[in-house]
């Protein structure tokens, strides 16, 4: 809403509210990962670990119309 209106007090709002969400993600996740480490559950934490350290984002990688992968950014700019 403080986007759309740029009151002051919207916007301080926003801010708390962003905070707030920011710390229960933060708690979330550490409840999560106590409760890994309790659980005495050897697979599963080495699989936590793993995704953890892989980095994966989730974003596909640009192919060609042959599906080749594109490494080069000038043929990414060819292809769009």
């Amino acid at each position: 809403m403080f986007h759309r209106f740029r009151i002051p007090e919207l916007k301080i709002k926003y801010k708390n509210i962003s905070k707030k969400c920011s710390k229960e993600i933060i708690n979330f996740t550490a409840l999560n990962e106590n409760q890994l480490c309790d659980s005495a559950n050897l697979g599963s934490f080495y699989k936590y670990v793993n995704k953890k350290l892989n980095g994966s984002n989730g974003i596909a990688p640009l192919t060609n119309m042959s599906g080749e992968i594109v490494y080069l950014i000038i043929l990414v700019k060819q292809i769009y």
